[in-house]
């Protein structure tokens, strides 16, 4: 059996945190993101700094953890990327059904493609 890497476990609680902290919204990320104060405005443009890289973190991660292993892209294609794939389509999908619930969008083929591709679906895809 391997040996757990501690430092990857500490690096994805620091991230999860981050990632947290970065969906407070009104509550938190955003109440600090316009500070009234000019002595503690660049604190916090220093927090929301460092609170963005909480993603990349995690796909670092990934990615240090995938270098140990000898795969075929063949395998990789089916076992990695198609699941990313698959995932973002479904939650794209169900973006788009609330899209379309609301209003701002229309039920078509073409307006899903391009806002999948467009970046007009939601951000974060």
């Amino acid at each position: 059996m391997k040996q757990r890497k501690l430092h990857y476990d500490i690096l994805r609680i620091i991230a999860s945190l981050c990632v947290i902290y970065n969906h407070t919204s009104e509550r938190g990320y955003y109440l600090y993101a316009f500070p009234c104060s000019f002595i503690l405005k660049d604190f916090y443009i220093a927090v929301a700094a460092l609170i963005a890289v909480a993603v990349p973190i995690f796909f670092m991660i990934s990615g240090a953890l995938l270098l140990s292993r000898d795969e075929p892209l063949e395998v990789l294609y089916k076992k990695r990327v198609s699941r990313m794939v698959a995932v973002l389509l479904v939650f794209s999908c169900v973006q788009y059904a609330v899209l379309l619930r609301d209003h701002h969008a229309e039920l078509s083929l073409s307006y899903f493609a391009k806002a999948l591709f467009d970046d007009g679906m939601i951000s974060p895809y």
